[in-house]
C-alpha cells in the first residue's frame, strides 16, 4: 500500500466567528446587514421613528394598555387629538405606529385602521372650524421671494470668508429649491461651472449665459441614491443673486485659505476664521464629513439672514418663547391631573396658545427657501412640470399641488369674463 492509496476524510474548516444582531421579530443578521439597512434609513427618520413608539408605549403603560393589543393605537391618536396635537402629527403617529405593529408580529386589523382614520377625520373637522381665534390647517413656511432673498443677501458682508459662505449657501439652497439637507450634503466636486448658448427668442441670436450643474447624490425623494442634476442659468438682471458668482467666490476664499481640495463644498468656520476639520465647536455627525456643515448650519444660516433682513420680527419671535418658557410647567400640571380629560384640556390649551403665537408673523423656516424658489417660478409662468422637475418631486406628488394651488393664475378662473352686462 503506497501513501495515495490513503483516502484522507476532507478536513472540515473552522468557522468564522461573525458578529450577528437578533430582529424585533426574531430574525437573525449579520451585524453588517444591520448596518448596511440602518444606513438606507436617514438617521432623522430612526429618530423620528424611535421617538414616536417611545411616546405609545408610554402612553400604553400609563393607561395600563398593551402595545398590541387592538384598538390601542386608535386610542392614543385620540389621546393625542384631546392634547390638541393637529391632523398631521397623528397621520404621521399612526403611519409610524402601524409599521411598527407590522414588525412586532402584530398588525393593525381592518376594523382598529377604520377606527384610526375616523379618529383623525373627526380632528380634521374640528381643526377646520378655527376653533380658539386659529388659522384651520397645517402651519406652513412663508416662501422667501426674490426680494426678500436680496434682502438676506445684503446683509452679508462677503467680503469676509463667512459672509461668502453664508451667501453661497442661501443663494444654492434658494435656486436649487433646495431642502436644508441638499446643500449642507454637496462636495466639491458635484458643482460645475460652464458656459452655455442660449438663442434669444426674439433676435435669434446667440448668448453665451454663465450656469452650475449641481449634482445631488441623495435626497428625500431619492431614497435608492440613484442621484440628480440640477441645472441652474445665471439670472443675467440680478447680478446681487447669482449663485454662479456666489460659487466661484467661495471658491476663491477656499483657495486662499489652502482648503480647494475634495470634500465638503459648504465648510465650518468657527470665530478664529479658521476652515472646515481645522474650525472648532460642534463637530458633524458624520465622520466623513467631519469639515462640512450640517442641515441645522443651513436653517440658522437662513434664519440668521432673515432676522437681520427685517423678515422675522423681534416681537413675533418673543412671543413664541414666552409660550416656549411655559412648556414645562404646563407638563408638569397635566401630570398632577386627576384625570386625562383635565390633563388634555391643559396641553391643549398650551398648544393652542402656541399655535397663535406662531401665526403672527411670517414663519420663515428651512424650508422657506424651497417653497420660496418654487413659488416664484410659478408665479413666473413656468409650467409646472418643469418645475417639478427641477424641484425633485416625485411624479403625482401632492406635496408640489399643493405649491400650486398656493400660486393661482387668476387669467384661468372660471369667472373671468363671463359677461354678465344686460
Amino acid at each position: 500500500m503506497t501513501s495515495t492509496d490513503i483516502a484522507l476524510a476532507p478536513s472540515r474548516p473552522v468557522a468564522r466567528q461573525v458578529e450577528t444582531v437578533t430582529t424585533r421579530t426574531g430574525m437573525r443578521l449579520s451585524a453588517s446587514a444591520a448596518r448596511w439597512f440602518e444606513e438606507s434609513v436617514p438617521r432623522s427618520s430612526r429618530d423620528a421613528r424611535a421617538w414616536r413608539w417611545q411616546e405609545y408605549a408610554q402612553w400604553c403603560s400609563d393607561v395600563d394598555w398593551h402595545t398590541a393589543e387592538r384598538g390601542a393605537v386608535a386610542s392614543f391618536i385620540a389621546a393625542l387629538a384631546d392634547r390638541g396635537h393637529p391632523v398631521k402629527t397623528l397621520q404621521a403617529m399612526s403611519g409610524t405606529l402601524r409599521g411598527m405593529r407590522a414588525l412586532d408580529g402584530s398588525p393593525l386589523d381592518a376594523e382598529e385602521l377604520k377606527a384610526i382614520e375616523g379618529v383623525i377625520r373627526g380632528r380634521a373637522k374640528h381643526e377646520a372650524k378655527g376653533i380658539g381665534g386659529v388659522r384651520p390647517g397645517p402651519l406652513k413656511a412663508d416662501g422667501v421671494t426674490p426680494e426678500d432673498l436680496r434682502r438676506m443677501v445684503a446683509t452679508l458682508d462677503v467680503s469676509t470668508p463667512r459672509g461668502a459662505r453664508d451667501a453661497v449657501t442661501l443663494l444654492l439652497d434658494w435656486w436649487m429649491a433646495g431642502r436644508c439637507s441638499e446643500p449642507a450634503a454637496l462636495n466639491i466636486h458635484d458643482i460645475r461651472i460652464l458656459t452655455v448658448e442660449l438663442t434669444d427668442e426674439e433676435t435669434g441670436e446667440i448668448h453665451e449665459v454663465p450656469a452650475l450643474e449641481v449634482e445631488i447624490r441623495e435626497s428625500k425623494a431619492d431614497q435608492d441614491a440613484e442621484g440628480e442634476t440640477v441645472r441652474i442659468l445665471a439670472p443675467l438682471d440680478a447680478p446681487e443673486l447669482c449663485p454662479v458668482t456666489a460659487v466661484r467666490r467661495w471658491f476663491d476664499v477656499l483657495a486662499d485659505a489652502g482648503q480647494l481640495t475634495d470634500g465638503p463644498l459648504l465648510r465650518r468656520i468657527d470665530r478664529h476664521g479658521k476652515i472646515g476639520a481645522d474650525a472648532a465647536g460642534r463637530r458633524n455627525d458624520d465622520a466623513d464629513r467631519q469639515g462640512g456643515i450640517t442641515a441645522r448650519t443651513v436653517r440658522t444660516i437662513i434664519k440668521t439672514a432673515a432676522r437681520a433682513a427685517g423678515l422675522i420680527k423681534d416681537e413675533d419671535e418673543r412671543a413664541v418663547a414666552e409660550v416656549w418658557e411655559d412648556r414645562a410647567e404646563t407638563i408638569a400640571a397635566a401630570a398632577a391631573a386627576d384625570t386625562e380629560d383635565e390633563a388634555s384640556s391643559i396641553l391643549s390649551g398650551w398648544r393652542l396658545r402656541l399655535r397663535r403665537a406662531l401665526q403672527r408673523g411670517r414663519r420663515i423656516t428651512g424650508h422657506s427657501m424651497r417653497r420660496g424658489f418654487i413659488q416664484a417660478a410659478l408665479r413666473s409662468k413656468k409650467p409646472p412640470h418643469q418645475v417639478a422637475i427641477h424641484s425633485r418631486h416625485a411624479p403625482k406628488s401632492r406635496a408640489f399641488w399643493e405649491y400650486v394651488d398656493s400660486v393661482p393664475d387668476w387669467e384661468q378662473s372660471a369667472t373671468m369674463s363671463l359677461r354678465l352686462a344686460a
